[in-house]
């Protein structure tokens, strides 16, 4: 049996997987996600409380634990970092797991937003070159099956060409809105330019006000709006994409696809049907799908593994969301 790829949790709270139950038939934290695979061993945690890195280690049988990231690296020497703190901060941590890691480093695993600000984001590729270490983003809609039909499906044409896309979100719209602005680039490969706010509210996150915007595509001129709600009504996630050939729905944080085809009717007028279709893949977890991808590029050693998941292929994303919040400074 080959040996197991070794993994470090940084961040040992709700995405780190302190609270996941283990009789869940899915895994929805990066600790259940490591853990539940066969080809990793999660040998190290860190946390800034020394009683929750303790309790992790307690839960997912880890030896190593403390408060030091420089120290855990040291001892466990990780094949994987996954960083699962505060957005603010990302930078630092990605900066002291390079400073402390050698070559037994090959990926860092990081939750969005991916850190504060350009030229946070400039040097941190800079150091994933220099170190030839992939700095995996998990934008989770990326690994999400639905996803990638809708994208595969665009490309061939099966859709026809975007008319409007709306995204409804809720939660600060660096935290979560970051969200909406990667699904349009993910899916349709096109820059948003010319945003513009006409509703702001604060929220619950410091400094992260939730905005209503309007954008619109580079190359074509699509309007893409993105529609802020409250988290003190309840949490939403929505996407409503219009084609030339139908709309697509995908409601509730994918609980549920919607596909309607343009049709004509006995008097010829344009009207929507419902059509099915059969998709294939992980649709219930994404972050396993994640995992899967990080081990097939670690085993296969081949970059094209892990096309549109790195730090670079989410740069434009992280240029919209704080390019807009610049204009509202």
């Amino acid at each position: 049996m080959n040996p197991k790829y070794r993994v470090v949790i940084v961040g040992c709270g709700t995405i780190g997987g302190l609270h996941e139950e283990f009789s869940l038939p899915v895994s929805y934290s990066h600790g259940m996600a490591f853990h539940s695979h066969q080809s990793f061993e999660i040998v190290g945690c860190v946390d800034k409380k020394l009683s929750r890195a303790r309790e992790f280690s307690n839960r997912y049988g880890v030896n190593e634990y403390g408060v030091e990231i420089d120290q855990i690296i040291k001892k466990t020497k990780p094949h994987i970092v996954c960083i699962c703190t505060p957005d603010t901060t990302h930078y630092d941590i990605t900066m002291t797991i390079f400073s402390n890691s050698g070559s037994h480093l090959k990926l860092i695993f990081l939750e969005k937003p991916v850190c504060e600000n350009r030229i946070e984001l400039s040097k941190m590729l800079e150091q994933s070159e220099s170190k030839n270490v992939s700095i995996v983003v998990n934008m989770s809609r990326r690994y999400h099956a639905w996803y990638k039909w809708i994208k595969e499906n665009y490309r061939s044409g099966r859709l026809g060409s975007l008319v409007r896309s709306d995204i409804h979100y809720y939660g600060g719209w660096i935290h979560n809105g970051v969200h909406g602005v990667d699904v349009v680039h993910f899916l349709f490969d096109e820059a948003l330019i010319n945003g513009k706010i006409y509703e702001s509210w604060s929220g619950p996150i410091s400094n992260d006000p939730t905005y209503s915007a309007r954008f619109e595509t580079r190359k074509g001129g699509v309007p893409v709006w993105f529609h802020g709600f409250s988290e003190e009504y309840y949490q939403v996630f929505d996407c409503d994409f219009k084609f030339s050939n139908g709309r697509l729905r995908i409601t509730n944080f994918e609980e549920q696809l919607v596909w309607q085809k343009s049709a004509s009717n006995d008097l010829g007028e344009k009207i929507l049907m419902h059509e099915n279709i059969d998709i294939e893949g992980n649709i219930v977890c994404p972050i396993e799908e994640a995992v899967t991808v990080m081990e097939k590029y670690l085993r296969d050693d081949n970059k094209t593994d892990l096309t549109n998941h790195l730090l670079q292929d989410v740069e434009n994303t992280m240029n919209v969301v704080w390019g807009l919040t610049e204009k509202n400074a």
